[in-house]
């Protein structure tokens, strides 16, 4: 019973000279036999004698023995010019030996035999479109998996472990391959002159895009499909889906296969999504966000990820005078003069006082304002308003 861990088969065994050795096998006066009637003799040097078969072995030790044993077995009369001859053995796990319990006169009582209901298929070029098998083979069948792992590793410069998750779920590789090529004719579009400062040039990011594409593609993605094929339809009220983590995530408990697939978010709004972050549009938090709304909205394939910031109010603020706007309210603000007259002080309120203003400054601009461009902006605002303190 395979479901109670138990094991049962049949081991075939045959040996075959050490390749390089002559074909024409012959000892003395004896020549060793050849089965002719093995469907697999052709791929086998002549001279080898017969199978055997040993049957009912039921553990992975007794196929190693049984193996082993009658390799030396056949070997041995194979030395003696005494070809094996076609029978079925038994392993005994007390002697480690294989013992004979009945013999085969020919093919037929193996049960080799034609399958009556597939007729032999003859190919011609006609069928093959005019083409080598090994063509046609090649460019009739997808991508297999192994192929597409080293493919994706050479191609995009992305770890092999990143590159396996893709290629096992085969809806995820087309998926990846158009949102890079989306984000790159993204950001090729863009004028440099308009990106934000910080934002990086367009040849640092079209290198990011690949290995970004593949982490939001692996992590972020494929989470939200996982947590939707797990998801507790009870816990769903006022439109805000809840997830049951107690689940085990057995494949009795998932109301879908876990696959991109079922993933509502299509590889060109991966790669628009992608964009945005590079070119400074929105920030990392945002950009979670937006892959949120558009896993979770109906007709989600017609959103576009900059008009979902747009609308919500999420584009990342770079502008540095309005950043400057933003960080002199705050810290000239009545409200922080305490906190301002601890900076002055110097020594280590500084750099608490620092991130003090930061966050306020952040949480002012509902986060949206570009983390680097702020730290740098609140700086400058800080050494104005004293400057007198060592930084």
């Amino acid at each position: 019973k395979m479901e109670e861990g138990s094991l049962r088969c049949d081991l075939n065994i045959s040996i075959a000279p050490i390749p390089g050795a002559s074909t024409s096998i012959s000892i003395g006066d004896s020549v060793v036999g050849v089965d002719t009637d093995n469907p697999f003799q052709s791929y086998l040097p002549p001279g080898t004698g017969n199978r055997v078969e040993v049957k009912n072995l039921n553990s992975i030790k007794q196929v190693i023995a049984s193996a082993e044993y009658e390799a030396i077995r056949q070997a041995k009369s194979f030395m003696e010019g005494i070809p094996t001859t076609r029978e079925t053995r038994t392993f005994d796990p007390l002697t480690g030996d294989t013992v004979t319990i009945r013999s085969k006169e020919g093919a037929v009582d193996y049960r080799f035999m034609p399958e009556p209901d597939i007729p032999p298929i003859v190919l011609n070029e006609e069928m093959l479109d005019g083409k080598s098998l090994e063509r046609y083979l090649a460019d009739a069948l997808p991508e297999l998996p192994e192929a597409a792992t080293l493919r994706l590793m050479k191609q995009y410069n992305i770890a092999e472990d990143i590159a396996l998750v893709i290629t096992s779920d085969p809806p995820a590789l087309p998926m990846y391959e158009l949102a890079v090529n989306t984000a790159l004719q993204a950001i090729e579009g863009l004028i440099p002159s308009s990106l934000p400062e910080n934002s990086g040039n367009i040849e640092e990011n079209r290198q990011k895009i690949p290995i970004m594409c593949a982490n939001w593609l692996c992590n972020d993605l494929f989470g939200l499909v996982k947590k939707s094929a797990t998801k507790s339809k009870s816990n769903q009220q006022n439109d805000i889906v809840q997830y049951d983590i107690s689940m085990d995530n057995s494949p009795d408990d998932l109301i879908h296969p876990i696959s991109v697939q079922y993933s509502p978010v299509n590889g060109k709004q991966l790669g628009l999504l992608i964009s945005l972050i590079l070119e400074g549009t929105v920030s990392t938090t945002v950009g979670k966000k937006i892959l949120g709304v558009m896993f979770q909205e109906e007709s989600s394939h017609e959103l576009n990820p900059r008009n979902i910031a747009e609308e919500r109010g999420w584009k990342m603020i770079s502008d540095p005078l309005e950043l400057r706007k933003i960080c002199e309210g705050v810290i000239l603000a009545v409200q922080h003069e305490s906190q301002l007259e601890q900076y002055k002080k110097g020594g280590k309120n500084v750099w608490k006082m620092k991130k003090f203003f930061i966050g306020k400054a952040m949480k002012e601009s509902k986060g949206n304002a570009h983390p680097e461009i702020l730290k740098d902006t609140i700086q400058t605002v800080l050494e104005e308003a004293a400057p007198d303190v060592d930084t």
